[in-house]
């Protein structure tokens, strides 16, 4: 089993989880884990805002010394996605798609599905 070193960049306690198990890196800590349990732990710890919409590249609270990773001092940022939206300009538009995740409004306007304001509407008529 191969262990890396795994280095917390914040100043805060940082958690992960592994086989269901809760793990805790303390603030400004070196640990080591085994290599399949720190990648798994720095995937969990992404810097807010930070991924490149196009690349798919992004920056981490841990890094893995052993990977050459950045382990200089950092920061959780503000940010409520992990995406970096500000290279995408003005032109982001949101997309409805055909076959995700309806709100009730959608649906309403479909015929043969239940509503909230009674049962199901039907293209066919009995006789």
């Amino acid at each position: 089993m191969e262990l890396l070193t795994v280095v917390n960049r914040s100043a805060k306690d940082l958690n992960a989880t592994w086989d269901g198990k809760p793990i805790l890196i303390k603030a400004n800590a070196k640990v080591a884990l085994p290599r399949i349990v720190a990648e798994a732990a720095k995937r969990q710890n992404v810097i807010m805002g930070s991924e490149d919409p196009y690349t798919g590249e992004m920056q981490y609270l841990l890094g893995i010394v052993e990977f050459n990773d950045d382990i200089s001092p950092i920061e959780q940022t503000q940010t409520i996605t992990r995406m970096n939206r500000k290279v995408l300009g003005t032109d982001e538009a949101v997309v409805k798609a055909l076959g995700g995740v309806y709100t009730q409004r959608d649906r309403a306007m479909e015929p043969g599905l239940p509503s909230t304001n009674g049962p199901a509407r039907t293209d066919f008529s009995s006789r």
